[in-house]
């Protein structure tokens, strides 16, 4: 058993002295897209794509420190697409930073970040939201005025892509990976998104129009591992492994970011309690962090808008399919969840519609008197639809034909009650084109008294023995004396790579100074 391990320790260190090799015989490592990912109090993502296989290290100081230090590094390979995903720890709360990633120890992307407030404490912070980002409406120079506003964070939600737009001949993964190069390689997103950090969610067209079908078949397998590989691993880790819905905290406020895709049951199916767009355990941990939450503000962020005053929309022979309109039953589960159990200060995010607006729904008696406000905004960039005329009651505010918008708010705990400031914004207008101060509700809920999520049968867990092995096996002197040799062998191994590569350039520069005959 020793010597598996032993050889199976010297195939590894082979390739990476093979891994070394092909780097440098296909040309010298760069960067093609990078961008700052998911951020808390404490730490950062950063997301990188390289040119050719190599050595991907993070730099970073606080701003005004005199040098910086390696901080993180990893190896990026072509199974991933040359993606990959580095992330600090350790950081101090609310501070700004410098950063440089290298590869190959060559220097190649740079900015700042700062990281968030304390988690759990009153805070004061800013953030932005929207969606669609069509290729055919680039350079996407809304980014360039977002970053003017300077945002703790954005929340991207969805139609980061439109891998249909033109309709290819096959949805592989590697077309769906050339439509997140295409995107994220626009200079206004990336000037933009190297300084800010970011959250983002996918909607239908990362798949393809409208897409229902589940996560078993279709187009699904191909575009979650090109969506896993530009998006998935740069967000916070999911609720759930294996999922792609997750939570995060900035200060005392919390999101929930759901996927409206993956669980989706069909969009003409008959609304009842078996039709779902979230799928059963989804629900149930929104309904879980909903209770158990203690945060001041907590935030649902869908890709779809919640209203039922988008089924109205009909543009031409347009007609809006996908919304939670179609999900009534489902949709009207989870709001009298939130006013059964008097859960104050919810907020409902959305995009998708490609125009904007912002929605109100109240509670019913016997329900406690409770207004949830939604807020939608779309698109950053892309092409535009009309909405349905407004007039009905629960709608506070309707834009139509606009693009390079956005939402924007400004939210801050640190009194009481807190604040929450939301203004709706265009690249092409001056001055906001609305603006909503609400302030924070009263929390009356008698917690004892609260109705709890009914929890799902979980999985059985196969018995297994206890392991009373030392890590890695070495249960003897000899064992490690061993993998001592093997390990020592392997440094032998690839510091005379190294010694061979730097005699074989010094030979280079001798052959290169010698005098050229005539």
């Amino acid at each position: 058993m020793v010597f598996e391990r032993l050889r199976l320790l010297s195939f590894s260190l082979v390739f990476i002295v093979l891994q070394l090799y092909v780097s440098s015989s296909e040309g010298s490592c760069g960067f093609s897209h990078g961008l700052l990912g998911a951020a808390t109090d404490r730490t950062q993502k950063f997301w990188a794509r390289t040119t050719v296989p190599g050595k991907v290290s993070v730099y970073y100081r606080k701003s005004g420190d005199p040098r910086m230090v390696e901080g993180a590094f990893g190896l990026t390979a072509r199974a991933d697409d040359l993606t990959i995903v580095l992330m600090l720890d350790g950081l101090q709360p609310a501070t700004t930073y410098d950063y440089a990633l290298h590869c190959d120890d060559a220097p190649g992307i740079v900015g700042t970040f700062k990281t968030f407030p304390a988690a759990g404490a009153p805070a004061r912070f800013s953030y932005i939201f929207g969606s669609c980002l069509s290729p055919t409406h680039r350079p996407f120079e809304t980014f360039d005025v977002i970053r003017a506003h300077q945002p703790n964070f954005m929340l991207l939600i969805g139609d980061l892509i439109y891998s249909d737009i033109p309709i290819p001949p096959a949805f592989t993964r590697e077309h769906y990976q050339r439509s997140f190069q295409e995107n994220w390689n626009d200079r206004s997103l990336l000037r933009t998104a190297q300084n800010i950090p970011s959250f983002m969610m996918w909607d239908d067209h990362e798949l393809r129009n409208d897409y229902d079908q589940g996560p078993d078949v279709d187009v699904y397998p191909a575009a979650r591992e090109a969506f896993d590989q530009y998006v998935g691993r740069h967000n916070p880790q999911p609720v759930v492994p294996g999922e792609i819905y997750y939570t995060f905290a900035v200060g005392d406020a919390e999101f929930f970011v759901l996927d409206t895709r993956s669980h989706r049951s069909p969009n003409v199916q008959t609304d009842d309690s078996q039709k779902t767009m979230l799928g059963a355990l989804q629900k149930l941990k929104l309904k879980e962090w909903l209770m158990e939450s203690p945060a001041r503000i907590k935030t649902i962020v869908s890709s779809v808008i919640w209203s039922d005053h988008a089924g109205k929309a009909v543009q031409s022979d347009i007609v809006y399919l996908e919304a939670w309109f179609r999900f009534r039953t489902e949709r009207d589960e989870i709001l009298n969840f939130i006013f059964d159990n008097d859960i104050p200060n919810v907020f409902l995010l959305s995009a998708d519609a490609h125009w904007s607006a912002v929605f109100t729904f109240s509670s019913k008696p016997p329900q406690k008197p409770r207004i949830i406000h939604e807020f939608s905004a779309s698109p950053l960039s892309a092409f535009l639809l009309l909405p349905p005329p407004g007039g009905a009651y629960d709608i506070l505010y309707l834009a139509a034909g606009l693009t390079g918008v956005w939402g924007e708010f400004h939210i801050d705990t640190t009194v009481k009650p807190a604040t929450i400031a939301y203004t709706f914004f265009s690249k092409d207008a001056r001055e906001p084109l609305y603006r909503l101060n609400l302030i924070e509700e009263a929390d009356t809920r008698s917690r004892p008294n609260a109705a709890q999520p009914q929890a799902l049968e979980p999985p059985a867990v196969p018995h297994r023995e206890p392991d009373t092995h030392t890590p890695l096996g070495l249960e003897t002197a000899a064992d490690k004396t061993v993998l001592l040799v093997a390990v020592l062998f392997g440094v032998s191994v690839v510091g005379a790579y190294v010694a061979g590569r730097r005699n074989f350039v010094r030979r280079r520069v001798l052959k290169l100074d010698e005098p050229k005959g005539n």
